[in-house]
Protein backbone atom coordinates (compact mmCIF):
# COMPACT_ATOMS: atom_id res chain seq x y z
CA UNK A 1 0.00 0.00 0.00
CA UNK A 2 2.83 2.43 0.84
CA UNK A 3 4.43 1.69 -2.53
CA UNK A 4 1.20 2.58 -4.33
CA UNK A 5 0.93 5.86 -2.40
CA UNK A 6 4.58 6.71 -3.16
CA UNK A 7 3.91 6.25 -6.87
CA UNK A 8 0.36 7.68 -7.03
CA UNK A 9 1.05 10.87 -5.04
CA UNK A 10 3.62 12.37 -7.46
CA UNK A 11 1.49 11.36 -10.46
CA UNK A 12 -1.57 12.99 -8.91
CA UNK A 13 0.50 16.09 -8.13
CA UNK A 14 1.71 16.40 -11.71
CA UNK A 15 -1.83 15.98 -13.06
CA UNK A 16 -3.18 18.57 -10.61
CA UNK A 17 -0.47 21.11 -11.49
CA UNK A 18 -0.94 20.51 -15.23
CA UNK A 19 -4.72 20.95 -14.89
CA UNK A 20 -4.34 24.23 -12.97
CA UNK A 21 -1.81 25.55 -15.49
CA UNK A 22 -4.02 24.58 -18.45
CA UNK A 23 -7.56 25.33 -17.26
CA UNK A 24 -7.20 28.06 -14.61
CA UNK A 25 -4.31 30.23 -15.81
CA UNK A 26 -3.29 31.63 -19.19
CA UNK A 27 0.38 32.27 -19.91
CA UNK A 28 1.67 34.10 -22.97
CA UNK A 29 4.32 36.39 -24.36
CA UNK A 30 3.26 39.69 -25.96
CA UNK A 31 4.50 39.97 -29.54
CA UNK A 32 3.25 43.45 -30.50
CA UNK A 33 3.41 46.97 -29.15
CA UNK A 34 -0.35 47.56 -29.25
CA UNK A 35 -0.70 47.56 -25.45
CA UNK A 36 2.33 49.73 -24.63
CA UNK A 37 3.09 51.36 -22.26
CA UNK A 38 0.86 49.13 -20.10
CA UNK A 39 2.30 45.87 -21.44
CA UNK A 40 5.62 46.03 -23.29
CA UNK A 41 6.54 44.03 -26.38
CA UNK A 42 8.17 40.78 -25.28
CA UNK A 43 6.61 40.84 -21.82
CA UNK A 44 5.38 37.60 -20.30
CA UNK A 45 1.82 37.84 -19.04
CA UNK A 46 -0.49 35.76 -16.91
CA UNK A 47 -4.25 35.71 -17.01
CA UNK A 48 -6.99 33.88 -15.21
CA UNK A 49 -9.46 31.81 -17.20
CA UNK A 50 -12.17 31.28 -14.58
CA UNK A 51 -13.79 34.70 -14.93
CA UNK A 52 -17.31 35.11 -16.26
CA UNK A 53 -17.84 38.86 -15.90
CA UNK A 54 -15.78 41.47 -17.69
CA UNK A 55 -15.96 45.25 -17.28
CA UNK A 56 -14.88 48.31 -19.19
CA UNK A 57 -11.16 48.82 -18.60
CA UNK A 58 -10.29 45.13 -18.16
CA UNK A 59 -7.39 43.82 -20.21
CA UNK A 60 -8.43 40.47 -21.66
CA UNK A 61 -7.30 37.71 -23.99
CA UNK A 62 -9.71 36.61 -26.69
CA UNK A 63 -9.76 34.58 -29.89
CA UNK A 64 -9.90 36.47 -33.17
CA UNK A 65 -9.25 34.98 -36.59
CA UNK A 66 -7.55 31.92 -35.13
CA UNK A 67 -5.19 33.89 -32.87
CA UNK A 68 -5.08 34.90 -29.24
CA UNK A 69 -5.24 38.68 -28.95
CA UNK A 70 -4.69 40.96 -25.94
CA UNK A 71 -6.66 44.24 -25.77
CA UNK A 72 -8.53 46.46 -23.33
CA UNK A 73 -12.33 46.46 -23.15
CA UNK A 74 -13.28 50.01 -24.13
CA UNK A 75 -17.06 49.59 -24.31
CA UNK A 76 -19.67 47.04 -23.24
CA UNK A 77 -23.22 46.32 -24.48
CA UNK A 78 -25.37 49.44 -24.60
CA UNK A 79 -22.45 51.89 -24.65
CA UNK A 80 -22.40 54.48 -27.44
CA UNK A 81 -19.12 54.87 -29.35
CA UNK A 82 -18.16 58.08 -31.16
CA UNK A 83 -15.32 57.79 -33.70
CA UNK A 84 -13.92 60.55 -35.93
CA UNK A 85 -12.71 60.16 -39.54
CA UNK A 86 -9.10 59.40 -38.73
CA UNK A 87 -10.11 56.61 -36.28
CA UNK A 88 -7.74 58.03 -33.68
CA UNK A 89 -10.25 59.76 -31.43
CA UNK A 90 -12.77 57.54 -29.74
CA UNK A 91 -15.33 58.59 -27.18
CA UNK A 92 -17.41 56.16 -25.17
CA UNK A 93 -20.75 57.60 -24.03
CA UNK A 94 -19.25 61.04 -24.67
CA UNK A 95 -19.16 62.78 -28.05
CA UNK A 96 -15.81 63.66 -29.62
CA UNK A 97 -15.06 66.52 -32.01
CA UNK A 98 -16.12 65.79 -35.59
CA UNK A 99 -17.46 62.33 -34.79
CA UNK A 100 -18.42 60.73 -38.09
CA UNK A 101 -19.48 57.34 -36.79
CA UNK A 102 -21.80 56.84 -33.85
CA UNK A 103 -22.39 53.20 -32.96
CA UNK A 104 -24.03 51.37 -30.07
CA UNK A 105 -22.38 48.20 -28.77
CA UNK A 106 -24.82 45.31 -29.37
CA UNK A 107 -25.85 42.81 -26.69
CA UNK A 108 -23.29 40.08 -26.13
CA UNK A 109 -20.47 42.11 -27.72
CA UNK A 110 -17.45 44.16 -26.67
CA UNK A 111 -15.53 47.03 -28.30
CA UNK A 112 -11.77 46.54 -27.91
CA UNK A 113 -8.87 49.03 -28.05
CA UNK A 114 -5.12 48.75 -27.62
CA UNK A 115 -3.53 51.19 -25.18
CA UNK A 116 -1.08 52.33 -27.87
CA UNK A 117 -3.67 53.96 -30.16
CA UNK A 118 -1.04 54.87 -32.78
CA UNK A 119 0.10 51.26 -33.12
CA UNK A 120 -2.94 49.10 -32.49
CA UNK A 121 -5.06 47.18 -34.97
CA UNK A 122 -8.27 47.03 -32.94
CA UNK A 123 -12.06 47.51 -33.13
CA UNK A 124 -11.64 50.85 -34.89
CA UNK A 125 -10.24 49.10 -37.95
CA UNK A 126 -11.79 45.63 -37.94
CA UNK A 127 -14.42 44.83 -40.56
CA UNK A 128 -16.50 43.26 -37.78
CA UNK A 129 -16.05 46.01 -35.21
CA UNK A 130 -17.17 44.04 -32.13
CA UNK A 131 -16.10 40.75 -30.61
CA UNK A 132 -18.50 38.29 -29.05
CA UNK A 133 -18.15 37.99 -25.26
CA UNK A 134 -17.83 34.22 -25.71
CA UNK A 135 -14.48 34.67 -27.47
CA UNK A 136 -12.94 36.15 -24.30
CA UNK A 137 -11.14 33.41 -22.40
CA UNK A 138 -8.96 35.16 -19.78
CA UNK A 139 -8.58 38.39 -17.82
CA UNK A 140 -4.96 39.53 -17.72
CA UNK A 141 -3.65 40.08 -14.21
Amino acid sequence: MKKVIKIALPIFGVIAIFSIMRFVFFFSRVISGSMEPTIHTGAHIIGIRIVNEYACGDIVAFHREGRSVIKRIAAVPGDIIFINDNNKTVGVNEAVDAATRIIQVPDGCLFMLGDNRENSFDSRYWTEMFIQKETVFARIL
